[in-house]
């Protein structure tokens, strides 16, 4: 049986770092945008907590990105299936 890869929660949180940088939002930007705290999403992005479903909904739409622009990252560095 093929080993399944891991989903890459590191790429995730670079991404949301990323944007964060690029949209020049600060983490209490940020937090007012999604309605998280502002620990929340440091946490997300420094991997303290890997966030819900919901959570990584909330800061899609605070980035302004779609969510699977987002979760696409989860998949980083994957071959694609044969």
């Amino acid at each position: 049986m093929p080993r399944r890869p891991e989903p890459n929660h590191e790429a995730l949180r670079h991404e949301l770092s990323r944007l964060r940088a690029e949209k020049r939002l600060t983490y209490d930007k940020l937090a007012e945008l999604t309605g998280l705290s502002r620990t929340v999403l440091i946490n997300l992005e420094h991997g303290t907590t890997r966030g819900s479903l919901d959570t990584w909904h909330r800061v899609a739409h605070g980035l302004g990105v779609p969510l699977g622009s987002l979760m696409d990252q989860l998949c980083h560095g994957h071959r694609p299936p044969s």
